[in-house]
């Protein structure tokens, strides 16, 4: 879990929007139907709603903003994969979907509409990364938490194939939703 190390690469806003709160993380845990990682929860907590460089939006179980709201776009972009799954098979979506045991999960999306998802196998605070190229077949994992992954990506230390290369050059900024 690297909340410590994304908030050293990314400072948090001083005025975060739509931020969860302990107390409130049980019922969306059992609307999702499973525990989701501390790293996470506690990133909602510290960041809120925005995005990462103007560029990668995680979701947020508490946005209004229905396209960024975790709880809709998870049965939303399980649904499309689901779909791609039926028409053209196994090879071009090669995970189970959640809520299949192992299935992914969806917790954020690019601007150009690229994904990124929990592989949800064993305890979610070691659930790996899945990112699955926009409008390809391309899914790369990486055994690294959320938060992990995120620092990781934008100090360049994370090379993808799937995302846009250079995206996450210089200082990266978390602008919260609204912002402009």
């Amino acid at each position: 879990m690297s909340v410590r190390e994304l908030i050293q690469t990314m400072p948090p806003p001083e005025a975060p929007v739509e931020t969860g709160s302990p107390g409130a993380w049980p019922s969306i845990e059992d609307q999702i139907g499973s525990p989701l990682p501390r790293d996470y929860k506690e990133y909602i907590n510290i960041y809120g709603t925005g995005s990462l460089g103007g560029f990668l939006w995680p979701y947020n179980p508490f946005s209004k903003n229905q396209n960024l709201n975790l709880l809709r776009r998870a049965q939303l972009d399980a649904s499309a994969l689901r779909q791609l799954r039926e028409e053209f098979g196994e090879e071009e979506v090669p995970f189970p979907l959640h809520p299949e045991p192992g299935g992914l999960l969806s917790w954020g999306v690019t601007d150009n509409g690229d994904g990124l998802y929990w592989l949800t196998v064993g305890d979610p605070d070691a659930w790996p990364v899945v990112v699955n190229e926009a409008r390809g077949p391309q899914f790369e994992r990486y055994e690294e938490s959320a938060t992990s992954f995120l620092a990781r990506l934008i100090s360049g230390e994370i090379v993808s194939e799937a995302l846009p290369a250079g995206v996450f050059e210089g200082e990266v900024e978390f602008k919260p939703v609204g912002e402009d």
